[in-house]
């Protein structure tokens, strides 16, 4: 009998590696695709499949074939096809599969028989149909991609049910059947399987209050490598997901879970005593950048990192990692291990941890240098414009032109001489000279004139739109880059990461959240 799980995006070969490790299998013998983990058992193996931890949900595998076999065939044909492989009398009459079904059955046949006992032995023995009772189910289907545009999901779902019910003799029940039947049909593969249970796995039944997904916390909480007799600490624990992930099974192990949030904490007690392991998880109100910790003091860190969407932190991402990491270090004992999830954007400074200033440097020269080159073609298109009224061949040119009389020294022109001066001056080297062009700063620094018909400016209104979107640019710039803070951040957060040695990364998709499982250990 063949069996697959699913697993999210980028834990695929961390399913692989526990289901190989459970099974005593070779990883020649547990192939995975995106998002899924074949292998082989029979029914004795049911119960120890659903205690696998890195798995969103683990079904009995009736049907998978590939889906070039269809692409070419038109639709009346690919439906005749698929019907006729989906409801092949030899895949549902398999001995080993009618076995899984069975045992499925039986799951649910406890509470019937419950309920049909009176109570009190009073009342009239159970009826003999409720013994032999037909199966009920249910046909779900998702379609996508160049076949799922063939056909749709209700209407396969619809055909196969009713030839399926005929075929096995089942009853269908949409609001409660014991076994659902998923058909998924895309561009890479169809199948066909039974859910072995209802509730997902991912989905702890000793957690009350949801956080992380519980895959994901098991993958931390794993990767940390921990030993009998180890102190775990999760510096912004949340809810405490990861740290009851680890006390309730690795074991011998003591964890602390620090956060600044009355709310959070009141969640992770919870937690904590649903689960019960108060004894081996302790609480503690505390800033992640000044822990009530001594030197060297915990084996292990796990921590989910604040990606700035539905947490976020005042200052600068650069700035708070830089501080969250120096503290990580002094309460780490040496050669122990940091486990982070953090965003891509993170990830990225933190694998390049000896060039991170350089990109912000060159990007901010880029920036620089292009707006002195607008400033000269600024500059040029004043001289270009603003006419002499006594000119009378440029006076002609200027009436071909859709032209205002207006006196160029106004405060647009101070608003970017200003933006540019107090802002991105700075940011140039010491041997600088001002990006504001000379002709624009006599303009800027010259007394207004009377505005009239002698003395009047004419300037074309497509250089005001354009001295618009300079101003603009120049502003918004300024707003984003706060280049000493940046500098120091980042130089602070280099820092940070020489006292750690990189061990591994990992990719994982959270919902639509590109991220990594980041895994330091700090240098002895």
């Amino acid at each position: 009998m063949r069996f697959f799980c699913t697993a999210g995006r980028g834990t695929e070969i961390f399913a692989c590696q526990e289901v190989c490790k459970e099974f005593n299998l070779c990883n020649d013998l547990v192939p995975k695709s995106e998002g899924r983990v074949y292998f082989e058992g029979n029914v004795n193996q049911v119960e120890k499949i659903l205690q696998l931890k890195t798995v969103e949900r683990a079904f009995a595998l009736v049907l998978h074939v590939d889906s070039n076999k269809y692409k070419e065939l038109d639709r009346a044909t690919f439906l005749n096809n698929l019907r006729t492989d989906i409801l092949n009398e030899d895949s549902w009459k398999n001995g080993d599969l009618r076995s899984v079904i069975e045992y499925l059955k039986s799951r649910q046949s406890s509470t019937l028989q419950r309920e049909a006992i009176p109570v009190n032995g009073e009342g009239p023995p159970c009826k003999k149909i409720k013994q032999e009772r037909k199966l009920s189910f249910r046909v779900s289907c998702r379609c996508s991609g160049v076949l799922g545009r063939k056909v749709t999901a209700q209407l396969l779902a619809k055909q196969i049910g009713i030839k399926l019910s005929q075929l096995m003799r089942w009853n269908v029940n949409f609001k409660d059947p014991e076994i659902e039947i998923c058909i998924q049909v895309n561009d890479v593969h169809v199948s066909v399987g039974i859910p072995l249970t209802r509730v997902p796995l991912s989905k702890r039944d000793y957690v009350k209050c949801h956080g992380l997904r519980g895959p994901v916390t098991w993958i931390m909480s794993n990767l940390l490598e921990t030993k009998n007799q180890s102190v775990i600490l999760d510096p912004m624990c949340g809810k405490a997901t990861i740290l009851l992930e680890a006390a309730k099974h690795i074991e011998g192990v003591f964890c602390i879970g620090c956060d600044i949030s009355d709310d959070q904490l009141k969640s992770a007690q919870e937690n904590i005593y649903f689960g019960k392991v108060h004894d081996r998880l302790q609480l503690i109100k505390a800033d992640c950048r000044a822990l009530p910790l001594t030197n060297e003091s915990v084996d292990g860190i796990v921590c989910d990192t604040p990606f700035g969407k539905k947490y976020s932190v005042k200052e600068s991402s650069t700035t708070f990692h830089a501080s969250l990491l120096q503290e990580m270090y002094r309460v780490l004992k040496k050669n122990g291990t940091v486990v982070l999830l953090v965003s891509e954007e993170m990830h990225h400074i933190i694998k390049n941890a000896g060039n991170i200033y350089q990109p912000f440097v060159q990007s901010g020269q880029n920036q620089i240098i292009q707006g002195q080159e607008d400033c000269i073609q600024l500059n040029k298109d004043i001289e270009k414009h603003c006419l002499d009224p006594s000119d009378q061949s440029k006076q002609s040119l200027g009436k071909q032109t859709d032209t205002t009389n207006i006196n160029f020294s106004d405060s647009l022109v101070s608003d970017i001489k200003n933006s540019w001066e107090k802002s991105l001056l700075p940011l140039l080297p010491q041997n600088r000279s001002s990006p504001l062009p000379k002709k624009l700063h006599a303009h800027a620094t010259e007394k207004p004139r009377q505005s009239d018909t002698s003395s009047s400016v004419v300037k074309d209104s497509k250089l005001m739109n354009k001295c618009d979107e300079l101003t603009s640019s120049v502003n918004r710039y300024c707003e984003d880059v706060k280049c000493d803070d940046l500098e120091r951040g980042v130089t602070d957060l280099s820092s940070a990461l020489e006292q750690f040695k990189h061990v591994s990364d990992h990719y994982i998709k959270l919902g639509e959240t590109n991220s990594y499982i980041v895994v330091l250990r700090s240098c002895g």
